[in-house]
């Protein structure tokens, strides 16, 4: 199957764009949110304010940086607390750290995460295609927001970009 790339030319992101966009509320908690991304099959979300405005996008791979981040900082404290004859038990306390960096984190905010100065990389409606593109390529992002004033209006991953591209419709 060859793919005709002229497709793309003049087309815009509102072509495009999922408008049925899931959202996460950045104080909802880590916990919710990681089900919420479960149950919706994705694998990120853009992250909004009490406002509805767009503040940051949340990924699983972010969570799991996250927990692990937790778990190493948790097996470091542990380090230090151990007595020399505490080896017997090393795989059952990597257990209980693990158990506790899950907890302390998903019972965290989705805000506690994010990079106190992350941009978000976003479209407009009327953006082309062409510049989505080049942006999530640029930037190694799969999604990028779609937004209007602010407020999400969309979203567009590579996922739609490949459906395009090879001719077929997610719809």
């Amino acid at each position: 199957m060859q793919t005709d790339i002229s497709r793309i030319r003049g087309m815009s992101v509102q072509n495009v764009m999922s408008r049925e966009v899931v959202t996460i509320d950045a104080e909802m908690r880590l916990r919710s949110a990681w089900i919420s991304l479960m149950e919706n099959n994705i694998s990120g979300a853009p992250v909004v304010d009490e406002e509805g405005l767009l503040i940051g996008i949340v990924s699983i791979k972010d969570i799991h940086e996250a927990i692990f981040e937790n778990f190493n900082k948790a097996k470091a404290l542990q380090k230090g607390n151990m007595q020399p004859d505490d080896g017997d038990e090393s795989g059952c306390n990597e257990t209980k750290e693990l158990t506790m960096a899950l907890n302390a984190l998903f019972d965290s905010r989705v805000s506690d995460i994010l990079p106190a100065s992350q941009y978000v990389e976003r479209l407009g409606p009327l953006d082309s295609l062409e510049r989505a593109i080049k942006l999530m390529a640029d930037k190694s992002v799969n999604r990028l927001p779609v937004v209007k004033e602010d407020r999400v209006v969309g979203i567009i991953t590579r996922q739609d970009v490949i459906m395009v591209l090879s001719g077929r419709s997610r719809r």
